[in-house]
């Protein structure tokens, strides 16, 4: 079997993006009831709730079209079976071996402890790309959403047909979520946060608010490899390096993104801790890594283009947890850091 198509046949409900409305299909239609309309299309397994004509599926082509040039795709099911534990292409393994490390921290240290013997977990995998951790998740017997804008066969949700486990498969952006009020226990952003997230903007924006509001109490957003700067400056100037990576190396413009690329982590800290009212803990953490393959010489990648230094990215599991009406945490006195408040360091 592959990505299963009614999301009820694992007791999950979809619903119109940002609201608590319920879809149903008929067909290969998506319907919103009261009045019933037509919001979206079955295609190929993938609950496509976006709208051909809107910015983010133009984006997405863009997207994959880069994904795809730096060869992240393959013509064997296997390669997308071994995830994160082995990458048969050989074209990225050290940043895979992290993603595989980072994925045991997240069963072992945050998953497991919550779910229990005979209690699957309801787990959103936000920015699933080719779904191997929707998969995966699944395997163990949670019940799975796989969500992501990009539906290419290679580097997007298309990808499901690779995969044998049971999961839902749903086309529609980060920030306006296709799920109810409190309806998982569970958000992982696995390197996918920094697509979507702002400093700059209140709470980090649209995506934290919306990741709280459809997790039950006690629930966890988990962010997990994305890459991490105490200095805003540095992030910058990492996203700025790729960009000119890829074009000068694979000749294809990078497309743009409504978040800052990377995550300024005093920021994120801050932000997470304001939404969920909760606790913060880092699970585990490590520097960033490149690819033999494609990385540049270690002079060039730490000092970049303008000659001076910069930070180097670190990747980290944070684990933030949303309050209970007994458990919620104050927040921090003004101008106190998560840190120095108890958070995670």
């Amino acid at each position: 079997m592959t990505a299963v198509a009614d999301p009820e046949d694992l007791g999950l409900t979809l619903t119109l993006p940002g609201t608590d409305s319920p879809l149903r299909r008929s067909g290969r239609r998506i319907l919103l009831d009261g009045p019933e309309r037509r919001v979206g299309v079955v295609r190929d397994g993938v609950w496509d709730l976006l709208d051909d004509g809107e910015d983010l599926p133009r984006w997405s082509e863009a997207y994959a079209a880069v994904r795809n040039a730096e060869g992240r795709r393959s013509a064997s099911p296997e390669y997308y079976r071994r995830l994160p534990h082995e990458d048969l292409s050989g074209a990225f393994p050290d940043q895979w071996r992290v993603r595989s490390r980072s994925f045991i921290g997240l069963v072992e240290d945050v998953l497991d402890p919550m779910a229990g013997p005979g209690h699957p977990l309801r787990i959103l995998d936000a920015g699933a790309g080719n779904c191997w951790m929707a998969a995966r998740l699944s395997g163990m017997g949670h019940h799975t959403v796989a969500l992501d804008v990009n539906i290419d066969p290679g580097d997007g949700l298309a990808a499901h047909v690779n995969h044998p486990e049971d999961f839902v498969a749903v086309r529609a952006p980060m920030d306006l979520l296709p799920l109810p009020t409190a309806g998982v226990d569970v958000v992982v952003f696995g390197a996918s946060l920094h697509y979507v997230y702002r400093m700059d903007a209140p709470a980090g924006g649209r995506v934290l608010a919306e990741a709280r509001r459809v997790l039950a109490p006690g629930g966890r957003i988990v962010v997990v490899d994305s890459p991490l700067f105490d200095d805003a400056g540095s992030g910058e100037r990492m996203v700025a390096e790729q960009q000119g990576a890829l074009r000068e190396r694979l000749g294809v413009e990078p497309p743009g993104i409504t978040g800052d690329g990377f995550l300024h982590r005093p920021s994120l800290l801050t932000h997470l801790r304001e939404v969920t009212g909760g606790t913060l803990r880092m699970v585990e953490t490590h520097p960033g890594v490149r690819s033999r393959r494609r990385g540049r010489s270690l002079v060039r990648r730490l000092v970049g283009r303008s000659g001076r230094p910069r930070e180097r990215a670190r990747f980290a599991t944070i684990v933030a947890t949303v309050a209970t009406v007994h458990d919620r945490v104050p927040p921090p006195p003004p101008g106190t850091s998560p840190a120095e408040s108890g958070g995670v360091p």
